[in-house]
C-alpha cells in the first residue's frame, strides 16, 4: 500500500515528493521518520490508525522560497 500524505506549508512554495518506508512515528512530537533518515511533520489531519511502521508512503511537502 502506498499512502500519499498531504502537503504541508505555504501554498505559494514549491512542492516536492519523496517515497520511502516509515521507520518510526512520534505521535506526541508530531513527526515521522523514513528509511532514508529524513523526518517530516505529521499533518493534523492524519489519524493514528492511518500510519504504521513499515508502511510505504509518498510524502508531498513544500520548500520555502
Amino acid at each position: 500500500m502506498l499512502l500519499a500524505l498531504p502537503a504541508l506549508g505555504l501554498q505559494s512554495a514549491q512542492a516536492d515528493e519523496v517515497a520511502g518506508t516509515i521507520l518510526s512515528i512520534d505521535w506526541q512530537g508530531g513527526s515521522f521518520a523514513l528509511d532514508d533518515g529524513s523526518d517530516y511533520p505529521l499533518a493534523n489531519t492524519i489519524d493514528q490508525d492511518e500510519l504504521t511502521i513499515g508502511m510505504e508512503v509518498l510524502v508531498t511537502y513544500t520548500k520555502g522560497r
